[in-house]
């Protein structure tokens, strides 16, 4: 159990700084563009972004997360065959149906410029390239993350927030970026992350290379068994949720409201990639799935200081938001009302952290489609409610609304089903042995931190 919280301890720290890093390089290229692009052109570059959801998850069949649970099962057993065949089986098609897609896009391409205009027509080629590099990228992103090489990811994030920074400053004070080159910025920052994955991919899976891949139709045996049920909920209920939000905002609100919530989310997104648990912990539980009261305490503690953490978060941001928008992000000030209603969907989404390992490590798919249906219903009825009434902070306050009644079903059918509980408000005054272990250990990985440091 110990080698096992400072392990959980040392993956979180490295994604942590790597997403407060990454986030803080991030900031000033957006800072750029947000500048130089008006409220129309920075909405075109989000909506561009979401061209690669449909593709990825047609492709992939959604089955990233099997993908990493099985993978890291496996590897806890050994069954280093079984792991080749998988990982041959997907990729490759994954690559044929991404390059079928694309052809399919060549060929209707006056359809596409018709219905989306210059957005299409002045950068279709590369969109296309930007479809290839998220494949990738994805590709070796589940190998990555299946083999808990956390350091090398979140190196990688520094490194393609970076190189994109390096080419939005090149490009301004050049005097030639608008849409085309601010996209040309995201597509080449993508295609040298993917090369440095690369590199990584290839020495951590270097224990296949000698292996013999299974004979067995591992991939498919994946998609008939609980893989099915993530086809069905990540392809079909999410590509419609991902693909289709902007859209339905571009069409309630127009393409400038696409713009605003796009920097809401953004801010959002790098407040909480601050905690990056859940990441760690989905492979965790998968890999120790025999050791169920193991688990439930990791998965406890995991959300309690979680919501610790992003409750104090929360209470700053709340206050510096303001100040922090007027100044870097004054085209956007519209902005701070959704970003704070995006506050409370932070700590609702803090205490299911816990849940998802457990229904993918025990094979429940069919129950992650069951509750993800919820949202498909909630898009086209609450949404578009929300958004009459209340205008662009209706897209949070549905996504509130859907994502609460989605986490405490789950949580109802783990404690009924499997008698297992990741959550209560009792956990928050509680303190333990495990509380005492875990707080020891991160104490002392810091102190080993910044001795080396120091030294």
């Amino acid at each position: 159990m110990t080698g096992f919280i400072r392990k959980i301890i040392t993956d979180s720290f490295w994604l942590s700084a790597s997403n407060s890093g990454s986030r803080f390089i991030s900031f000033f290229a957006v800072i750029i563009i947000t500048a130089v692009l008006d409220l129309r052109e920075y909405g075109a570059l989000v909506l561009a972004m979401t061209i690669t959801a449909p593709v990825d998850l047609l492709s992939g069949f959604g089955l990233n997360a099997v993908l990493v649970s099985d993978i890291a099962r496996y590897r806890g057993q050994r069954a280093l065959s079984l792991i080749k065949k998988l990982l041959t089986s997907y990729i490759a098609i994954k690559l044929l149906i991404t390059t079928l897609s694309v052809i399919v896009m060549y060929i209707f391409r006056d359809v596409l410029v018709e219905r989306f205009g210059s957005l299409v027509s002045d950068n279709f080629n590369l969109l296309i390239v930007w479809i290839f590099a998220v494949m990738i990228n994805n590709i070796f992103q589940i190998i990555l993350n299946a083999y808990e090489k956390f350091k090398i990811l979140s190196a990688a994030k520094l490194v393609e927030v970076s190189t994109k920074l390096a080419l939005v400053v090149g490009l301004w004070l050049g005097g030639i970026i608008n849409l085309y080159w601010a996209l040309f910025a995201y597509v080449a920052a993508k295609l040298v992350t993917d090369v440095f994955f690369g590199v990584a991919v290839f020495r951590a899976t270097r224990e296949l290379w000698s292996a013999r891949s299974s004979k067995d139709s591992v991939y498919w045996k994946t998609i008939s068994g609980h893989g099915k049920w993530d086809i069905m909920s990540q392809t079909v209920l999410a590509q419609i949720d991902t693909s289709l939000r902007p859209w339905i905002v571009k069409f309630f609100i127009g393409v400038e409201g696409v713009a605003i919530f796009s920097v809401a989310r953004n801010i959002y997104t790098g407040l909480i990639g601050v905690v990056p648990i859940k990441q760690v912990l989905f492979p965790a539980i998968a890999r120790h799935i025999k050791d169920k009261a193991h688990n439930i305490i990791l998965a406890q503690k995991a959300t309690k200081y979680t919501f610790i953490i992003y409750s104090v978060l929360a209470a700053i941001a709340f206050f510096a938001i303001k100040p922090f928008i007027l100044i870097f992000f004054p085209k956007y000030e519209t902005s701070i009302l959704i970003f704070r209603i995006l506050l409370v969907r932070m700590l609702v989404t803090a205490m299911s952290y816990g849940q998802p390992a457990f229904f993918y490590a025990y094979k429940l798919q069919r129950i992650v489609f069951a509750f993800g249906f919820i949202n498909l219903v909630s898009l086209f009825t609450l949404l578009p409610l929300t958004l009459a009434t209340y205008g662009l902070p209706g897209v949070y306050i549905e996504r509130i609304i859907a994502l609460s009644i989605i986490y405490m079903l789950r949580e109802f059918y783990l404690r009924r089903k499997l008698n297992i509980v990741t959550w209560r408000w009792s956990h928050l005054f509680t303190y333990d042995y495990y509380d005492r272990l875990l707080i020891k250990k991160g104490r002392d990985f810091l102190q080993l931190k910044f001795r080396k440091t120091s030294v």
